[in-house]
């Protein structure tokens, strides 16, 4: 009789020679899948990091300056100009230049070695439209308002500050008791008011003090000693992209991205506690707050909305008016009601530092010294005390 068991045998002893061999070859194109895998990844990475490195190359700082630091770090307002410093600043992309010097306080005067008086008429606070970014002292509209009124003025304005900051200013040089402040005004004090980061051309954040509103009730937020060593990283970062050499700038790639994605990673973490009306609720609250210091030292609070002088110029935001509803009283000057029907007869550009650039020029700040000087003689502010 034919036995199965026989017939099978043959095939079984098949099956087991030829096993290894099929399984083998399966193992082989699964590793070479593997390893062409794992190639195009490591050349996508590579490629990455090559893109990354070119572009930190030749990646440029808006602004250069040379002389003394701009700025130092300061445990409640974050950075503060550095006090007696003389600073050359200038920007490749749109030709720019001027000259900083700083007093004692570290008000902007229009030379080394000068001080503000120790009691003013006019203080001014703000961001750089107010500071005079792109100009020299004497052509803002701050020392236009002192030249042509005959009084004393000071500018504790800054580039990059908010409307906290600027309260953060009054309160510690409220023993010049001036008698009108102004506050300057401009779109960015809303997201300002709100971000953990100063902005800046820097890869890191340069931690500044910010209002917190989730709890309903407003809650500062110091950047305390974080603000230690703030010189020296600038110092860091302008000597290796300043150098001009490619070695030293791809030397800092990894603290230069590393910088950005934390940079990036705190303002998305800070921001994701906010909510909508959050930057109208901290611009209202602050007003009040400027309001209330001014009235403290006797002076009156004037806020100046500052817009880019461009066509077509930009009104009030709705929070800004909101704001001063909220805190009746406060004198309120725009900018943009008296420059809009001006710009119809000016070439486009005419009272912008750079078509790159929104910030005002000299002729700018003139006008808006004229403006701020009409308010302050029509409503009698420097009387009012």
């Amino acid at each position: 009789m034919f036995s199965c068991e026989r017939g099978l045998a043959p095939i079984r002893l098949s099956l087991l020679i030829a096993f290894p061999a099929v399984w083998l070859e399966a193992l082989s194109r699964r590793q070479t899948a593997l390893r062409l895998v794992l190639l195009v990844g490591l050349l996508a990475v590579g490629l990455l990091v090559l893109v990354a490195v070119r572009q930190l190359v030749r990646f440029e700082l808006a602004m250069d300056a040379t002389g003394d630091p701009m700025s130092i770090g300061d445990p409640e307002i974050g950075y503060v100009s550095a006090p007696s410093a003389t600073t050359h600043r200038s920007h490749q992309a749109t030709g720019v230049r001027y000259t900083v010097f700083t007093d004692t306080r570290s008000a902007r005067v229009d030379g080394a070695g000068l001080e503000s008086p120790p009691s003013v008429s006019l203080m001014t606070l703000g961001g750089s439209f107010a500071w005079g970014h792109g100009v020299e002292n004497e052509q803002t509209f701050t020392s236009v308002l002192g030249a042509s009124m005959g009084v004393d003025v000071a500018n504790f304005a800054k580039a990059g500050y908010s409307t906290l900051q600027s309260l953060q200013i009054l309160r510690r040089n409220a023993d010049l008791r001036p008698s009108v402040v102004i506050y300057g005004f401009t779109f960015a004090d809303l997201r300002r008011n709100l971000a953990p980061c100063a902005p800046s051309h820097f890869p890191f954040c340069m931690k500044v003090p910010f209002l917190d509103l989730e709890t309903g009730v407003p809650i500062v937020h110091v950047p305390g000693t974080e603000t230690a060593g703030l010189e020296a990283k600038r110092e860091k970062y302008l000597e290796a992209f300043n150098s001009g050499s490619p070695l030293k700038r791809a030397a800092i790639a990894p603290k230069f991205f590393l910088g950005r994605w934390k940079k990036a990673w705190i303002e998305r973490r800070v921001a994701a506690r906010r909510s909508e009306g959050d930057s109208a609720a901290a611009l209202s609250y602050l007003i009040g707050e400027l309001d209330r210091e001014a009235r403290l030292i006797g002076a009156t609070l004037l806020v100046v909305h500052i817009p880019v002088l461009e066509k077509p110029v930009a009104s009030p935001p709705e929070a800004l008016l909101g704001a001063l509803r909220d805190n009746g009283g406060v004198v309120f000057e725009d900018i943009a009601q008296s420059v809009r029907p001006l710009l119809e007869t000016l070439p486009e550009g005419s009272l912008v530092l750079h078509e790159s650039d929104g910030h005002p020029n000299a002729v700018a700040h003139g006008l808006i010294a004229d403006q701020i000087r009409e308010a302050i003689v029509v409503r009698d502010l420097l009387t009012r005390r």
